[in-house]
């Protein structure tokens, strides 16, 4: 019985977390791109909630309606972790200059790279597959 309360739970959090994402993607559909320059390259911090994942921080500055504006965030939501050597090899490869998408209501708002849509279905995924198990556990 507890077994499947926590996949129910599970399936819910899962559920949750991709409608999050979608809103936040969804969100940013009105942004506008400027070129910008990247300032370095070698900078990655550990999450905090996972000591093996780590959050790309790239630095860059770019200018909109002639006002220059800094930023290091790389992907649209910004706790998004990757392996250190996945990191470094995103952190090489993005172009100079860099497209920036910022918030024209708030231009010191802006990331480089948007999260991948694949997450959101590999949440939504496992969710259906949690609330199954948590079904069948409910069931027998």
């Amino acid at each position: 019985m507890i077994l499947a309360i926590l996949y129910l739970c599970f399936a819910g959090l899962a559920w949750w977390m991709a409608a999050f994402l979608s809103r936040e993607i969804q969100k940013t559909r009105h942004w506008q791109t400027v070129m910008g320059s990247i300032t370095g390259r070698d900078t990655d911090q550990p999450m905090q909630s996972v000591s093996f994942r780590y959050v790309p921080s790239v630095p860059y500055s770019y200018h909109v309606n002639g006002q220059e504006y800094k930023n290091n965030q790389v992907y649209l939501h910004k706790q998004t972790g990757n392996l250190h050597w996945q990191n470094h090899k995103l952190i090489n490869n993005l172009p100079n200059p860099v497209p920036v998408h910022y918030d024209p209501q708030h231009p010191e708002n802006s990331y480089l790279i948007a999260n991948p849509k694949s997450t959101i279905w590999i949440m939504v995924i496992f969710g259906i597959l949690a609330f199954v198990v948590g079904l069948l556990q409910l069931l027998s």
